[in-house]
């Protein structure tokens, strides 16, 4: 009896320490960001991958009429941005593989709006943050007007939306607040430079996206006067 009673403490030890060395994806980032944080805070867009296009919800999300699909319902953008004066370091390893070194501070955002009628309506935001700590914090915000706050439990939204099409009604799982890092940790192609899940990063935003450098690179430069990459 004291044998089994013994084991399972220590199991249970066990558990509790790997819990307590994971901590929440969002620690770190704010509860609140304001609507027009891209607009207000220097962000400057970047085009996504369509290869590593991220989910709108946690699991297909369902449309009525059957026939209505993700791109009749969601437009989307990219953007990023470097603490005033920073670069990224882009170096290679033994294999032959680019690996971008980022500037603590460094903020990517995905924002995802609803087709609305007559104009488009913000419907989420989702900011990954590289932390001083070397961890990359993921965090999605819901919106609610001119503030949006920090989603902390996944939610199950059902709703209607005027679309150019018509009215369509939409049923989904909202993302959940802690599986950002362990998909990006999954689909990353660049998830090698990474020394665990915890530590993973932005997807979209590196060297498997040819146009963050060619592109995001030349209009960042036109608006902070610098090239935001040290080689």
């Amino acid at each position: 009896m004291w044998v089994r009673v013994t084991a399972l403490l220590v199991g249970l030890l066990a558990v509790a320490q790997r819990i307590e060395g994971t901590q929440p994806q969002s620690r770190g980032l704010p509860d609140e960001v304001a609507a027009d944080v891209v607009e207000a805070g220097g962000y400057v867009s970047y085009d996504g991958a369509p290869d590593l296009t991220g989910p709108a919800s946690n699991g297909p999300p369902h449309f009525t009429p059957d026939d209505v699909t993700r791109d009749d319902v969601f437009e989307e953008d990219h953007a990023a941005r470097l603490p005033a004066g920073a670069q990224i370091m882009r170096h290679w390893d033994g294999a032959g593989q680019e690996i971008w070194e980022y500037p603590v501070g460094t903020r990517v955002v995905h924002r995802f709006f609803l087709k609305t009628v007559p104009t488009e309506t913000l419907f989420e935001i989702r900011v990954v943050e590289k932390l001083a700590d070397g961890r990359w914090a993921f965090g999605a915000y819901d919106s609610d007007d001119a503030t949006l706050r920090l989603r902390r439990v996944m939610l199950h939204d059902v709703f209607d939306v005027d679309l150019p099409r018509g009215r369509v009604r939409v049923e989904m799982d909202r993302l959940h607040p802690e599986s950002c890092r362990v998909c990006h940790n999954n689909h990353s192609p660049q998830a090698y430079q990474y020394q665990d899940a915890e530590h993973v990063g932005p997807c979209e935003f590196g060297p498997a996206n040819p146009s963050v450098l060619t592109h995001w690179a030349s209009l960042y430069a036109a608006r902070y006067g610098y090239w935001p990459f040290a080689n």
